[in-house]
C-alpha cells in the first residue's frame, strides 16, 4: 500500500508524509538538506501516487494506510505529516504510538469531514471518474501557497502546478478521496498523544483556520509560521530549522 524511500543519514528517522495530492517529491528538498545535516529520513509514497503511479490500487481507509506505513519502517520514528499526511500521522497516534519517538503535524487538523466537504469531496470524485481531474487541482491549487507567493514567485507557483498535475493517477485520485472523505473524527484522542509534538500552521493559510485544537495535546508546542498551506515549499530552510529543533527536544 506504500513505499519507503530512503534517505541518507543516522539516528531515529524522519518520516515525511506527503499532502494531498502530493507525492513523496514534495518532501525531497526538506529530506534533502537534513541529509546534508546528517539526519535520516525516509520518504513515504502513497498506492497510486509516485512510483506507484501505474497500479490501480485498492481502496484503502487512512488506519489502513498508517498500519502500512508503521509496518514499512520497521521501527520507531519521528513522524511529519501535512494536511492528508497529518490525518494519516493522527492515526498513527492513536492506533500505532509505540512506532512513534515524536510528531510534527503541518497545516492539518483531527477532525472528520463536515458534510459540506463530504459533498465537495463527492463532487470532485465524480468528475474524475467522468475523466475530468484537472478539476481536483484546479479546486485545490488557488489556496495552495499564500497570495503574495503567487504574485511573487512564478516559478514555485509553477513547480506546485506540475507536481500537482504529475503526482497521482486517476485512481489513485479517486481512493485517496475516498478515503479522506470516510476519515474518522481522531479530536477526541488529542489528550492522550503523549509524545513530543509539534504543530506548525502557516499564517496564511486559507485551508487551515482552526489552530484551537493543538492546544488540547498535553506535551505540544505550536508554531505559526510565514506561509500558507504549502509554507514547508516556501520557507524551507525555516522548515529545516523547526524540524532540527524538534529533533533536539524530543530526543532528551
Amino acid at each position: 500500500m506504500v513505499t519507503i524511500i530512503k534517505g541518507f543519514g543516522t539516528g531515529t528517522p524522519v518520516v515525511f508524509l506527503p499532502p494531498f495530492p502530493f507525492d513523496s517529491r514534495f518532501w525531497q528538498p526538506i529530506a534533502v538538506e537534513l541529509n546534508k545535516l546528517g539526519v535520516a529520513t525516509l520518504l513515504v509514497e502513497y498506492a497510486g501516487s509516485g512510483i506507484f503511479k501505474d497500479r490501480v490500487p485498492n481502496p484503502y481507509s487512512l488506519k489502513q494506510l498508517a498500519e502500512s506505513v508503521v509496518s514499512e519502517v520497521e521501527q520507531q520514528a519521528h513522524f511529519v505529516g501535512l494536511s492528508m499526511g497529518g490525518y494519516v500521522a493522527f492515526h498513527i497516534a492513536k492506533y500505532f504510538p509505540q512506532w512513534a519517538k515524536s510528531f510534527i503535524f503541518m497545516a492539518t487538523h483531527p477532525f472528520a469531514d463536515s458534510p459540506e466537504q463530504k459533498e465537495n469531496r463527492d463532487r470532485l470524485i465524480k468528475q474524475v471518474k467522468e475523466g475530468r481531474k484537472h478539476f481536483v487541482f484546479k479546486a485545490y491549487f488557488p489556496s495552495m501557497l499564500a497570495k503574495q507567493t503567487y504574485l511573487t514567485n512564478p516559478e514555485l507557483t509553477n513547480t506546485v502546478w506540475t507536481l500537482m498535475n504529475s503526482s497521482y493517477s486517476t485512481y489513485g485520485l479517486i481512493t485517496a478521496l475516498e478515503s479522506m472523505k470516510n476519515r474518522e473524527d481522531l479530536s477526541g484522542h488529542l489528550l492522550r498523544i503523549d509524545r513530543p509534538t509539534t504543530v506548525i500552521f502557516g499564517k496564511d493559510d486559507n485551508i487551515i483556520t482552526n489552530t484551537k485544537w493543538a492546544e488540547q495535546i498535553p506535551n505540544a508546542k505550536v508554531i505559526i509560521t510565514n506561509g500558507g498551506h504549502l509554507f514547508p515549499l516556501e520557507h524551507p530552510d525555516k522548515t529545516v530549522e523547526y524540524i532540527l529543533k524538534h529533533i533536539e527536544w524530543a530526543e532528551k
